[in-house]
């Protein structure tokens, strides 16, 4: 690319330098640089209109025309046409210097002009010969692949739309996860399609936002052959199986496009479906894991709850025991550990030691032992005393 072209590049960045004022498209040292701004000019009713400009910068560019695509919601498809023309009969008198940002300028100043006078200057012959400087004349063909969409029903609407436009015929194509968009017809008209699906926003993100298409890509592009069925119109097409969907191909000449470009489609997606699948596999498992050890955790809180509601009752462990002679003696010790008067003792006995039952001074005593570490399990038993 030209120093001059990467100059006037520079420049217009930090001119539109506003939200969403500026954004480049593609950069190639083969097709030359694609960008898009955004502005605003007055119109008829004294109100600004947004105005969406793509240029395409050729290589040749600035000793030929740039190509130029103009669109906006508040105009109709005709008047944009007509803002186009303008803009290319404006730039002929512009060649061999950068022009980009004075074009800008003119249309901000004549668009509420050309929209009162759409038939002055006819241009049209000559818009047409300049558009044609950037790419070639015939019939063309492309093939597009959509990752997905989110609000199919306007996102398709709004590629019938552009389609009748822009005078496109062929299909939108629905397969399962497969979406395609095969398109016939000149090939400023299909360039000019791609620039608008590319910069316009045709579908929602995950949270309902509206949003551009980043996730499309031209499979396929050529001039239409003779051996190539030529559409008659644009239409909007389900298939039920991969059968269907070849037989379609077949009919239209494109048997080998098919094999080369959607049977691998078909595969990437078969092959993604199967990678999620095992994904949710590792997932579903990792959370039954988790699962398990929630309930086991929960488990042993349970438990321990339970164990701090038996601790209650006091344990005297022979460890801790002194003179074995009486069993008083423990008792008074238990008494004095909870600071209260103890009537359940659980006496438990390290292996190899023995007890003594005999407990004064309570009318109902009972005796437990419970097992701690090798410790064998007594039966319970009460006694009463005079």
């Amino acid at each position: 690319m030209a120093e001059p072209v990467r100059e006037e590049l520079s420049a217009l960045a930090a001119i539109f330098c506003g939200p969403d004022e500026w954004e480049v498209l593609s950069l190639s040292e083969t097709d030359g640089a694609m960008f898009r701004i955004l502005t605003k000019a007055e119109g008829i009713t004294d109100t600004d209109i947004p105005l969406q400009l793509v240029f395409h910068l050729p290589l040749s560019y600035p000793s030929c025309l740039p190509g130029i695509v103009v669109n906006s919601n508040h105009l109709t498809r005709a008047q944009c046409e007509i803002v186009k023309e303008k803009l290319l009969e404006q730039a002929e008198t512009l060649l061999s210097e950068p022009m980009v940002h004075e074009l800008v300028l003119w249309i901000q100043q004549n668009l509420r002009h050309i929209l009162e006078h759409p038939e002055a200057g006819g241009g049209g012959e000559k818009c047409s010969s300049a558009a044609s400087m950037t790419v070639d004349d015939g019939l063309w063909m492309t093939l597009l692949h959509l990752d997905h969409m989110r609000a199919k029903a306007k996102y398709v609407r709004t590629v019938e739309k552009w389609a009748s436009d822009l005078r496109l015929t062929g299909r939108l194509m629905f397969m399962g996860k497969i979406i395609l968009i095969l398109l016939q017809g000149d090939r400023n008209d299909i360039k000019e399609y791609l620039i608008l699906q590319k910069t316009c926003k045709v579908d929602v993100d995950s949270s309902g936002k509206k949003c551009k298409e980043k996730m499309m890509s031209v499979l396929f592009e050529t001039k239409v052959q003779t051996e190539h069925k030529r559409f008659l119109a644009f239409e909007v097409k389900e298939y039920s199986s991969l059968d269907e969907l070849q037989k379609e191909f077949e009919t239209t000449g494109l048997k080998k496009l098919f094999s080369e470009f959607v049977l691998r489609l078909k595969e990437q997606t078969c092959s993604s479906r199967a990678k999620a699948q095992r994904q949710g596999q590792s997932r579903g498992q990792s959370e039954e894991f988790k699962g398990r050890k929630k309930l086991e955790h929960s488990n042993t809180e349970e438990h321990g709850d339970l164990l701090s509601e038996k601790s209650q009752n006091i344990s005297i462990f022979a460890s801790n025991v002194v003179d074995w002679s009486s069993s008083e003696y423990m008792l008074n010790q238990a008494e004095q550990s909870t600071n209260s008067e103890v009537k359940n003792v659980d006496y438990s006995m390290a292996p190899g030691f023995s007890f003594y039952n005999m407990v004064k001074g309570k009318d109902k005593c009972t005796m437990k032992l419970k097992v701690k570490g090798n410790a064998r399990l007594s039966s319970s038993f009460s006694t009463s005393y005079c």
